[in-house]
């Protein structure tokens, strides 16, 4: 299907203060008091106490380096969450992301911090396999935390109300429709949208004025819009039937049709019956 492009979703709480808040503070400051008590303990337990705060400064250090990484880290698990394919293929592609996140993380944290904890490395790049040895454990902890961040994005996005009308049903809706979008509401006006389609777990609202990211799914937002003017035509893609100018046969009850605005979506012959008024495919 053409006429769309990829999407990169961007949560748009990153740029809230409740969302930085999440991100950069809450769970590094968790963390950081988890892991200090942690070592608090097992120090205890060996009869080898630590000094509190210097193991307190490092450990802040630690995290202050994801806290850096996390918003970057939390976008692209966020975008491997909505893409499309099974959830095996995607939970495999977050858990192959842990060493990359290693990676940035010890160099991130070599960089920033060699001035202070590397005084016996010659240059940061030497106390880069000593960060990643010593804090394996944390770090896979921190990127779990980022991951779980996203999964509930994720949860609570898809548990939220996805279309709403501000004053009456979405059902009853005449002149558009109110459709959640990163996180706020939207109108789109019926006459404005040219056609509709699957994108991983949302939809695309494809409008002359560009696409609209929904929270939804198709079959929801299809039994929204009018059934006399819009229609499904393949089980990826929903068109408003007086936007389709052409219809290209393909063979085996198959098609492409050409829209007003440029794009062409493919007629299954699964749903062929939407567009049986046309010359081309009697």
């Amino acid at each position: 299907m053409k006429g769309s492009a990829p999407v990169w979703v961007i949560p748009p709480s990153l740029f809230r203060v409740r969302g930085l808040l999440l991100i950069g503070v809450l769970p590094w400051v968790a963390l950081t008091s988890l892991v200090m008590l942690q070592n608090q303990i097992l120090a205890a337990l060996q009869q080898r106490p630590q000094p509190f705060l210097p193991a307190l400064g490092y450990t802040a250090a630690i995290y202050s380096a994801w806290a850096l990484l996390g918003p970057l880290l939390l976008v692209v698990a966020h975008r491997i969450l909505a893409a499309g394919g099974s959830r095996g293929i995607r939970a495999a592609m977050l858990v192959s992301g842990l060493p990359v996140a290693l990676a940035f993380h010890v160099g991130l944290f070599s960089i920033l911090y060699w001035p202070v904890y590397g005084r016996s490395f010659a240059s940061p790049g030497e106390m880069v396999p000593y960060v990643l040895a010593a804090n394996l454990d944390t770090g896979a902890l921190a990127y779990t935390a980022i991951v779980a961040i996203a999964v509930e994005y994720r949860r609570r996005s898809a548990a939220a109300p996805i279309m709403e009308s501000a004053h009456a049903p979405l059902s009853s809706a005449i002149d558009g429709l109110w459709v959640r979008t990163g996180g706020r509401r939207q109108h789109v006006p019926l006459e404005a949208i040219e056609w509709v389609a699957t994108a991983g777990d949302y939809v695309e609202v494809h409008t002359g004025a560009g696409t609209i990211l929904v929270d939804s799914s198709l079959s929801a937002l299809g039994t929204a819009l009018p059934s006399t003017d819009f229609a499904r035509v393949h089980r990826t893609a929903i068109v408003r039937l007086d936007r389709v100018r052409a219809v290209r046969r393909l063979g085996r009850g198959d098609a492409l049709l050409e829209l007003a605005g440029g794009a062409t979506v493919r007629l299954s012959r699964r749903y062929r019956r939407a567009l049986s008024g046309w010359a081309a495919l009697d």
